[in-house]
């Protein structure tokens, strides 16, 4: 810069008698403008220089928090498969569940069904039939005593009063065991062509109900194997998309 001032200066007192003075003095003034224009360009170069650097600074600081924010994201993902892996166990854990809990009620079920059939039904039916004889022999033995009753009454001599008594609760207790009878045999036909029947026929209900349970079960736990394969895929995905865009990030940095 000093040697730029200095030239113009001292080409003003160069001697105008020397030959050829005119050519020397015109570079001179050429070379003082270019050193003129050297000095007054070199601030310009320096500014555009600090102002690239301020660029990369600014470009590398943008670079660093946007690697930062999909680490963030990619760190949240991850613990969302995590999550999703605990979710999809407890789901499935449930259906499977569900699956054998309807297995063990078709089974109790239908236990229930084979033993009121094979084993209560007969029992009761059995019971009642006894029940059925008893009232019968009581009413033959009522009736077999009644006759004898007034058979004897009709030969020997007894007081009318007294034979009127004694036959006539020969004649109650035939009546009660008949009436006993009747009532025996229709509780028994109620119970074997009505009563037994009817809970047969609610039994099997709750058979079919439970055999239909388990299928929607097993369905459920089709649905929930179906589902818990897609959040999987869906979580690993979402990770593999974060991780290739954060290395295509981590690469403008090496670049």
């Amino acid at each position: 810069m000093l040697r730029s001032i200095l030239l113009p200066s001292l080409a003003l007192f160069a001697l105008p008698a020397l030959h050829g003075c005119a050519t020397p003095l015109a570079a001179s003034d050429s070379d003082a403008s270019q050193h003129s224009a050297i000095a007054t360009d070199a601030p310009d170069g320096d500014d555009d220089e600090k102002e690239d650097e301020d660029d990369a600074e600014k470009k590398a600081h943008k670079l660093a928090r946007e690697i930062a924010g999909m680490e963030w994201k990619l760190e949240q993902a991850q613990l969302d498969r995590t999550a999703t892996e605990i979710d999809v166990a407890l789901d499935l854990g449930q259906a499977e569940q569900a699956v054998v809990d309807a297995g063990v009620a078709v089974e109790e079920a239908a236990l229930a069904l084979q033993t009121f059939t094979q084993v209560e039904s007969a029992h009761e039916l059995d019971s009642s039939k006894l029940d059925l004889d008893r009232s019968q022999t009581r009413a033959v033995q009522a009736a077999q005593e009644l006759a004898e009753l007034q058979s004897m009454y009709d030969v020997e001599e007894f007081a009318e009063k007294t034979k009127e008594l004694v036959i006539s609760r020969g004649q109650t207790n035939l009546e009660m065991a008949q009436r006993s009878l009747d009532l025996q045999q229709r509780s028994h036909a109620l119970l074997s062509d009505f009563e037994l029947p009817k809970k047969t026929r609610a039994l099997q209900r709750e058979v079919d109900e439970a055999k239909r349970k388990l299928k929607r079960a097993e369905r459920q736990l089709e649905k929930a194997r179906i589902e818990a394969e897609k959040r999987r895929r869906s979580a690993a995905h979402e990770i593999e998309e974060l991780e290739l865009d954060l290395a295509e990030k981590r690469a403008e940095v090496e670049a």
